[in-house]
């Protein structure tokens, strides 16, 4: 008789599993679907002023334009070397170009060209093209790193706010060959890898890779757009927070040593950041933070001292400001100028 029910109920059973993974399968195309038509606004909003034709505009993009043309032209080699002085743009003083250019942009340019120039299509087009593109690409990542935060539709909904986001529009539109393109797309990137190498629920090789990933994508923000300061100032702060909220463990240490680590040493050896990106004022967050957690995992090793977080975290806050003090006093540091301290001051302007 026990074997007449169980028969009975086997049926059922398969048909409710067959129904969540119907059920599961219909969330994922719907999830694939929401994501596509994501992407396909993000460009298509950005083509618009192709009923004015496809240009580039503005100064800048003509001059990273310019910047990648040479490459093509010239190879890689005069970028460490910094040996372009170009005289064609500024006259009579030039222009030392690898010394004031972030070349993630060009470089970035010439790579795809690479790949596609079989294709016949022009790098002068592709620049044009490149900014709506990588609007569509940065809406896929955001998208990812939504869905880690909380859940699928976190993630979509994150997409879809980039991609109508009339700022991001602004400067990622046809034709505004800018930092801002790709810039975007790897702060979102570097935020992305971090957070999966400091999630316990990974094992520690897993969070060794992502931190790599991280790395490297810092490595190309600093070499691509200025603003990089932002996101090298925004870890140590992420650091501190989670230390006032005791979120803090070991996994931290090693993802924030490894992710700065890589992006600063592979950075140096390009004329910009090149060491700029350690002697200026930006780079005081950036030593607090290595400050910071090494003097904490190190109290921890004294087993006999309890340490509160705020010991640590005050220690390593006040050690770099004297010793950027004292180097900015001796000429060694340069200071925060520019947009980047009207950011901190807004009455500046």
């Amino acid at each position: 008789m026990n074997g007449t029910l169980q028969k009975r109920n086997a049926p059922k059973i398969v048909n409710s599993k067959a129904s969540r993974l119907k059920g599961r399968n219909l969330g994922i195309g719907l999830e694939i679907i929401c994501i596509t038509l994501i992407m396909v606004i993000a460009f298509t909003l950005r083509v618009l002023p192709l009923k004015w034709g496809a240009n580039l505009s503005e100064f800048d993009p003509f001059w990273h334009y310019y910047v990648a043309q040479y490459i093509v032209d010239n190879g890689v080699g005069w970028i460490l070397a910094d040996s372009w002085h170009d005289t064609l743009t500024w006259f009579p003083s030039g222009r030392d170009v690898s010394g004031t250019t972030p070349l993630g942009l060009p470089l970035t340019a010439v790579a795809i060209f690479q790949l596609i120039k079989w294709t016949g299509l022009s790098l002068y087009n592709l620049t044009i093209y490149i900014p709506p593109i990588m609007a569509a690409i940065t809406c896929l990542a955001i998208y990812f790193l939504g869905k880690d935060f909380g859940g699928r539709w976190v993630g979509i909904l994150s997409g879809l706010f980039l991609a109508l986001s009339g700022a991001y529009i602004m400067r990622t539109t046809l034709g505004f060959f800018k930092h801002e393109s790709i810039g975007i797309f790897a702060i979102i990137m570097v935020i992305f890898f971090f957070l999966r190498a400091i999630d316990s629920k990974r094992t520690i090789n897993h969070g060794i890779i992502y931190s790599v990933l991280a790395g490297l994508s810092l490595f190309y923000l600093n070499i691509s757009w200025g603003a990089s300061y932002y996101l090298t100032g925004l870890l140590p702060l992420f650091i501190i927070m989670v230390m006032i909220f005791r979120r803090y463990s070991g996994r931290i240490l090693i993802a924030y040593f490894i992710t700065e680590g890589l992006g600063i040493i592979l950075a140096a050896p390009f004329p910009s950041p090149g060491l700029a990106i350690l002697l200026s004022a930006g780079a005081l967050p950036i030593l607090a933070g290595f400050f910071i957690l090494a003097l904490y995992e190190g109290l921890q090793l004294v087993k006999m001292i309890k340490i509160r977080w705020y010991i640590p975290t005050t220690i390593g806050i006040v050690i770099p400001i004297i010793i950027f003090a004292i180097l900015y006093q001796t000429g060694t540091i340069a200071p925060i100028t520019g947009k980047f301290l009207t950011v901190i001051n807004p009455a500046i302007r």
